[in-house]
């Protein structure tokens, strides 16, 4: 029986629908991503604005159509950051749900966190120790674990969306701007981080931040999951992306082999996030997984 998850960030709107199958394999019937941005001003306001829950509400409704089209007899949607830190999150939840039929769950950042770790795992052989990182528009989720599930978890209030709207409020990007977020960054991620202990794990990265990143590192005419799944990131590859990307105007970035033109705005806070994370952690090289948030719904729901 086909189920489908839908992932509501704060830049993005994620569809999967998959057949769940033995254990944790899923046979994926579709994957689609629209860029709404419903996280616009929100780490500003607290609230979500009327053009961003109007640029939402269409996406979940013709995802809830196309789940329908391929037979999915579920629906499971949930909110993450954007909606957590929303004051008025309870009327796109109603609107939600009277506009695309769809019944929207905003979920914490630890049960985030559980969730993405399951996903992420599920792609993954071997019982070696894992740290699973999450950069997304407005938070990113950190989770250390194994073959058992998670044992550590930590949602940061750091995102992609979040630190461009704090700090990086010029087009290119002057340096100072620059500098002053990354200090911030690492003052943040260095208390928040420092409990955990990485000896010996392998560090897998999921989602838009990281798939964007394996794309324009390989230098993908355009951003292919199938692809990028399984691709191995040194920090430096990192640091140079971001020295590169920074200095660029926002249109010129539009255009970046294997970046997604939408991601222009933010994509240097993304990649900063990640550079600032894996010193955090001291780690030097990660790999790339297509699996996340959606796989562990599917998967969860399954179970």
């Amino acid at each position: 029986m086909a189920i489908a998850a839908i992932d509501i960030g704060t830049n993005s709107v994620k569809l999967l629908v998959a057949n769940p199958g033995k254990g944790k394999a899923l046979e994926v019937l579709a994957e689609e991503v629209v860029a709404t941005r419903i996280g616009e001003r929100v780490s500003l306001t607290s609230e979500l604005t009327e053009a961003a829950m109007a640029r939402t509400l269409p996406a979940l409704q013709k995802f809830a159509m196309r789940a329908a089209e391929l037979g999915a007899k579920e629906i499971r949607a949930v909110g993450t950051s954007a909606l957590r830190d929303a004051t008025n999150r309870d009327e796109f939840v109603r609107r939600a749900w009277e506009h695309a039929g769809v019944r929207v769950q905003v979920i914490s950042g630890e049960e985030e966190a559980r969730l993405t770790f399951l996903g992420a795992m599920s792609g993954l052989r071997g019982r070696r120790p894992t740290l699973v990182l999450d950069v997304g528009g407005g938070s990113s989720e950190v989770i250390l674990g194994g073959q058992r599930g998670p044992q550590q978890r930590i949602s940061l209030d750091v995102g992609a969306v979040r630190l461009t709207e704090r700090y990086l409020r010029h087009d290119p990007i002057p340096m100072d701007e620059w500098l002053s977020m990354m200090s911030w960054l690492r003052a943040e991620l260095g208390k928040k981080l420092r409990r955990l202990d990485t000896e010996g794990c392998r560090v897998i990265g999921v989602g838009g931040t990281f798939a964007n990143l394996a794309s324009m590192h390989m230098k993908l005419a355009r951003l292919d999951p199938a692809r990028v799944d399984g691709c191995r990131l040194r920090q430096r590859d990192v640091r140079n992306l971001v020295a590169e990307l920074r200095g660029m105007r926002q249109e010129h970035r539009k255009t970046f082999p294997g970046l997604e033109p939408d991601r222009a705005d933010i994509i240097v806070a993304g990649l900063s996030i990640v550079d600032a994370l894996i010193s955090a952690l001291t780690k030097r090289v990660l790999q790339v997984s297509r699996r996340g948030l959606r796989h562990g719904l599917i998967l969860a729901n399954h179970a």
